[in-house]
């Protein structure tokens, strides 16, 4: 007779054999799996070469991006998250086993840059996902200017950077060499300050150009200001008076049907009450104005003694709702300097508030109810308003011009109109606030944001506002 004990033991010998067997099994097939899940993936690295390393808080940077498409599918497309406000989606045709390289701008809002990358075929479909090591960008400080030179032109001298310091308010300094492309494309990012060129006849000066010449504080990320200026009501009250007045006319139609259908005949009281509901969703869907969107776009010019080219602050206030998409199209693909978010808490530097395509056109999409851009670019002058150098236009000529709408001379902190009417700022912005006309009521909303959030000194300065088709352009002549 067989012990319990042998029995046991009998049996634990082929549990054993079968336990090692599993285990030699997964060793020899994990390396093949690792292989295949590698194999399933695009393999990217990233790079700040383009601006040696540096970039601005509240500015984009261009990334230069590596990519091996290890995949069976063919790549179309690239979305780009940084966990910051701004995500950006763009073409990158890759074939399987075909590498590639793109640079691509990235909004840094500080510390690290930790990209996700997320790549679709043409249909849609994700195809792969990557996550390149974090990028440790060097930080522009504050008070510092980001200066590109030509590949090998030497660093100005001291002389020479103290004027550079004067005209763009620095602190310091620093430098990075850049080819052509690489100052375009850094250019409309708006990570650097200014370019400095050197002539071809040696010994000449170097010739500087400035590229953020604008108000202290244009470029702040968080301006919770700039909403009260664009101030728009996604669901305006005459918008939910008509809803509320077609969901009305359905309930009473819900109602009499109700008394109306046989109630002995069940199918046929559902069957016509669905019959209700769905051309209610119908109707109102179709007329109840439950999707729309608005783009409020607004100008504000701004010219000086030390800006040796007027710039242009150009805002938008992308408005949606019922799941519509706000647009904001650049005037100029691939020239134009890159919306930049503004945020009304800074809380929201860290979730997504907007989405850039940047493909033969290039536009922002807002991912929340109202998104505020800007845009910050050198323009030209506006026409039909001459003033000399250094000098204010003369008031009582601008305000005789068919499309000016307002203007004020401004000295302090009081204003007065071509009519010689003084009074102070705040008088001037409450008056045309309360007033029934829509463009005027804007010109008092700018005109006391321009004295909150943009004035520069206390110096004279005349404000003109014009017509156009969206809301009147502000035009700031200063003296200092």
């Amino acid at each position: 007779m067989t012990s319990p004990r042998c029995q046991s033991g009998g049996l634990r010998g082929p549990l054993l054999t079968q336990g090692a067997s599993g285990a030699l099994l997964a060793v020899l097939i994990a390396p093949a799996l690792a292989a295949f899940a590698l194999a399933q993936t695009v393999e990217v690295t990233a790079a700040l070469d383009l601006t040696d390393g540096y970039a601005r808080p509240g500015a984009y940077v261009p990334v230069r991006l590596k990519a091996m498409n290890r995949t069976h599918s063919t790549v179309a497309e690239l979305r780009l998250s940084s966990g910051g406000p701004v995500d950006v989606v763009t073409p990158w045709p890759l074939a399987p086993g075909e590498a590639g390289e793109k640079v691509v701008p990235v909004l840094f809002v500080g510390a690290d840059l930790r990209l996700s990358l997320v790549f679709r075929d043409a249909s849609g479909r994700i195809a792969a996902e990557a996550a390149p090591p974090a990028l440790l960008p060097r930080t522009i400080a504050e008070h510092a200017a980001l200066i590109s030179l030509d590949p090998g032109a030497p660093e100005p001298d001291a002389a020479f950077q103290e004027r550079l310091c004067r005209a763009l308010r620095a602190q310091s300094l620093c430098f990075v060499r850049q080819a052509a492309e690489a100052y375009d494309l850094s250019a409309r990012c708006g990570v650097l300050d200014g370019r400095v060129q050197y002539p071809a006849v040696p010994g000449t000066m170097p010739a500087a150009v400035f590229l953020r010449p604008f108000p202290a504080g244009t470029d702040a990320p968080v301006q919770p200001e700039v909403s009260r200026l664009l101030a728009s009501r996604v669901w305006p009250a005459e918008d939910r008076l008509r809803l509320w007045l077609w969901l009305a006319v359905f309930a009473l139609a819900a109602l009499a049907a109700g008394a109306v259908l046989p109630r002995r005949r069940a199918v046929l009281a559902a069957a016509g009450l669905v019959a209700l509901a769905a051309a209610a969703a119908w109707f109102i869907g179709s007329f109840g104005e439950v999707r729309a969107a608005e783009v409020r776009e607004a100008r504000i010019f701004y010219i000086g003694p030390d800006r040796a080219q007027p710039v242009l602050e150009h805002l938008a206030l992308l408005a949606s709702r019922g799941g519509a998409e706000a647009e904001f199209p650049l005037e100029k693909p691939g020239r134009t300097p890159l919306p930049l978010p503004l945020l009304t808490a800074s809380e929201d530097l860290f979730r997504p508030v907007a989405t850039l395509h940047l493909a033969d056109r290039e536009w922002l999409v807002g991912r929340t109810g109202q998104t505020l851009v800007h845009v910050l670019e050198r323009a030209e002058p506006p026409p039909g308003i001459p003033s000399e150098k250094g000098m204010l236009p003369d008031l009582a000529t601008v305000a005789k011009r068919a499309d000016v709408l307002a203007a004020l001379s401004v000295d302090g902190d009081r204003a007065a109109d071509a009519a010689g009417r003084s009074q102070s700022i705040e008088a001037w912005a409450a008056e045309w606030q309360a007033g029934a006309n829509p463009d005027l009521a804007y010109a008092g909303r700018s005109l006391a944001w321009w004295d909150r959030t943009r004035r520069e000194g206390t110096g004279p300065a005349i404000l003109i506002w014009r017509r156009g088709p969206a809301l009147p352009s502000l035009v700031i002549y200063a003296s200092e």
